[in-house]
């Protein structure tokens, strides 16, 4: 994943609305968005097994973005194994926190048991608890600071008088190729050239750009849905997956 925002309000009506890209290599060979024999709905990585972004029948989902570094230190482990380790195992945010130092750097965004936590392994503070509200990250700090973050960050705002925003919209602020102001984009030593490319919340690329873009949304009453989108090197889509799901009340404030 390289971006990736989400809006957790529990105990209203639609306590989680979350919506993603994952930016990778188009050779990387990955299967698309299913539920997988051990029970969790989303893609996974056919060369190192892991994930980006999934969600498990117990109220759990993990999403997980690296961090840019240059140049990039070496790590033992796949930053996918996280995700599907949180989704796999009996294991807690805490549990997740020192296992960070084994991978690359990386952001990992966790819900579980009715909390919300962000981790990180290139911060002091590397486990942090999520209050309520709209939560956004690309490839570097937490938050919002990057242009892709914060249009995904805004694009889940509430709007006065209108209910939540429709897949349509939301599918369309994620294929947003617009790139940003030079002024705006960070400076993360690959260049300015290299920063524009990137800078968009879709990336269009003929080796590296975005593969799938994500929504997924829960109600009240648990009722979760995974919405996928997958897409060629050229930009244009290739498939779409929509998969049901359950929470238990209690994990969305119910």
């Amino acid at each position: 994943m390289c971006v990736i925002a989400f809006r957790w309000e529990p105990g209203t009506a639609l306590p989680l609305i979350l919506i993603a890209n994952r930016d990778e290599v188009h050779a990387r060979p990955t299967d698309v968005a299913h539920r997988w024999a051990e029970g969790p709905i989303g893609g996974r990585d056919r060369q190192a097994g892991g994930s980006w972004l999934a969600v498990g029948e117990a109220g759990r989902l993990a999403a997980v973005t690296n961090v840019r570094e240059v140049p990039p230190r070496p790590a033992a482990k796949s930053r996918g194994a996280l995700v599907s380790d949180f989704l796999t195992e009996d294991v807690t945010a805490d549990d997740m926190a020192h296992r960070l130092d084994e991978y690359g750097a990386c952001n990992l965004m966790l819900i579980a048991d009715g909390e919300a936590w962000a981790l990180g392994n290139r911060t002091d503070a590397n486990i942090r608890r999520l209050a309520p509200g709209i939560h956004a990250v690309s490839n570097g700090p937490f938050g919002p600071s990057w242009p892709k973050a914060r249009r995904l960050h805004d694009a889940l705002l509430p709007e006065p008088e209108a209910g939540p925003p429709g897949s349509g919209r939301l599918f369309a602020v994620l294929a947003d190729r617009t790139p940003p102001p030079d002024a705006d984009l960070p400076d993360t030593g690959i260049g300015i050239e290299r920063e524009r490319a990137l800078g968009a919340p879709f990336i269009l690329g003929a080796e590296y750009g975005t593969r799938a873009s994500t929504i997924v949304t829960v109600d009240a009453k648990g009722r979760g849905r995974f919405l996928e989108r997958s897409f060629a090197a050229n930009g244009e889509v290739t498939g779409d997956v929509a998969l049901d799901f359950r929470w238990p009340a209690h994990s969305v404030g119910g």
